[in-house]
């Protein structure tokens, strides 16, 4: 097996005794989809709040597209035959072996009718289909908590992006080719309207306009020079989004204020690997989900204390996968401490319009970050 050959198994059978060559696959490598989230959408808070520390996630949509060869007619028949008898009358697993990464069995279930398209001549015939299977029980692991502490100001001018601390450049091999969402408004939540009959148009309350949630996509690739080098990158960047709880992105010039970011990662993430050689390369789109994007953000080392008082309730997040819900929101007070590692960037999600007092000690990065 050459080095970047990929070999396809059905219940420990190579797909290669039926004649069938994997062309392209996709779902193999890569995170699966979470569940619906409960959630609590409210008129008077900005974005949505959801219960992350009880994320469950569905099983992977996996697709093969496959070629299978035989040399007539009649060969076909008897190949497709006995493969259709292997997919369709119970539940398989599924495995692949790459240079010298055997994976483990996926136990999963044929999903879709499988439809054959044909091209033969008298000595030769060909077969083009693709495999879709539903993976019935998804690789989670159960999240680790590192303790989060400010990565230190970039050396070179290029854009840092970290999950939960990490420079997934540096750490992971994903660069970040193109981003939409980091920058934009999210969207409005709609306003109180009335319509009045004999009246033109319509009354808005624009008094205490809201956000929905804000939506990230960032367009990767993943590097490697070994396919074992590669399986194994993607397996621990899709374990650090995987697991109960939120995320922290951080976004980072060298001398500027940092992005920063409460997210989830409801997606599936599907990697398109392609190989040659000397080098594997995979490319994806990560779509993160900001549950709360209005925000202030803080600077905070060691024992932190933050005194609030807001006419709706904010939320804290300490940086380090932790949080502090429902803080105040009835106007009253409330001091919150927490001892932190080192510098810590803390956000507190909260409408700043309805603040009726904040004090902290730390400094400021933003006061309002939408």
């Amino acid at each position: 097996m050459a080095a970047f050959d990929v070999e396809y198994y059905l219940d420990d059978i190579p797909l290669s005794t039926y004649g069938i060559i994997v062309t392209t696959s996709k779902g193999l490598m890569g995170k699966p989809a979470a569940k619906d989230t409960l959630s609590a959408d409210w008129t008077e808070h900005n974005g949505i709040v959801r219960d992350l520390a009880n994320l469950r996630y569905k099983g992977r949509e996996i697709e093969l597209t496959c070629v299978m060869e035989a040399g007539g007619y009649q060969d076909f028949i008897t190949k497709i035959t006995s493969f259709l008898q292997t997919i369709g009358t119970k539940i398989c697993t599924l495995s692949w072996k790459a240079g010298n990464s055997q994976m483990p069995n996926i136990l999963v279930a044929h999903s879709k009718q499988l439809n054959v398209s044909k091209e033969f001549d008298p000595k030769r015939m060909v077969g083009t289909f693709q495999l879709k299977f539903e993976e019935l029980i998804p690789p989670v692991q159960k999240r680790k908590i590192v303790s989060y502490i400010t990565p230190d100001d970039p050396t070179d001018n290029d854009v840092h992006y970290y999950i939960d601390g990490q420079d997934i450049a540096g750490v992971f091999g994903v660069f970040v080719e193109s981003s939409s969402g980091l920058f934009q408004k999210p969207q409005e939540k709609e306003s109180l309207t009335v319509d009045w009959y004999g009246k033109n148009g319509v009354e808005k309350d624009v008094s205490s306009i809201r956000y929905d949630e804000r939506e990230i996509a960032l367009n990767c690739f993943i590097t490697a020079k070994t396919y074992d080098q590669f399986i194994s990158q993607v397996q621990d960047f899709c374990n650090l989004l995987t697991g109960t709880g939120s995320h922290r992105l951080r976004v980072k010039v060298r001398g500027c204020r940092p992005l920063v970011y409460e997210v989830y990662h409801p997606s599936q993430i599907t990697i398109s690997p392609e190989w040659n050689e000397k080098t594997c390369v995979g490319t994806f789109t990560l779509k993160l989900v900001e549950p709360e994007p209005v925000k202030i953000v803080l600077s905070i080392s060691g024992n932190a204390s933050i005194r609030l008082a807001s006419k709706s309730a904010a939320h804290i997040y300490w940086g380090d996968g932790t949080h502090t819900f429902d803080v105040s929101g009835d106007g009253k007070p409330q001091t919150i401490t927490k001892t932190l590692p080192e510098m810590s960037e803390v956000i507190i999600a909260v409408e700043t319009k309805d603040l009726i007092e904040l004090t902290h000690n730390g400094s400021i990065i933003w006061n309002r970050l939408v």
